[in-house]
């Protein structure tokens, strides 16, 4: 790994879960970070860009109200210059 990388890492519970979500995700600097969802067919379902932050994130989301599929989280970030 690189110096200058941040290791992230995080954990999706419960899994299978009935909808309901926590998203934790873990980084021992400052980034910014984007949450999205996407469905069976490649069509998000869920999104929440710019979070910023330092140690832990802790994300509840309800999907119970949608079809019963699979889903696809995904995780993109940007390292914040402190």
């Amino acid at each position: 790994m690189k110096e200058n990388q941040t290791v992230i890492a995080t954990r999706i519970s419960p899994n299978p879960s009935n909808g309901n979500f926590t998203l934790d995700v873990y980084s021992g600097k400052t980034v910014t970070v984007n949450i999205s969802v996407i469905n069976s067919i490649n069509v998000p379902v869920y999104e929440e860009n710019g979070i910023s932050f330092s140690g832990r994130l802790t994300k509840r989301s309800t999907l119970a109200t949608l079809p019963k599929e699979s889903i696809l989280w995904l995780l993109s970030r940007k390292e914040v210059d402190c």
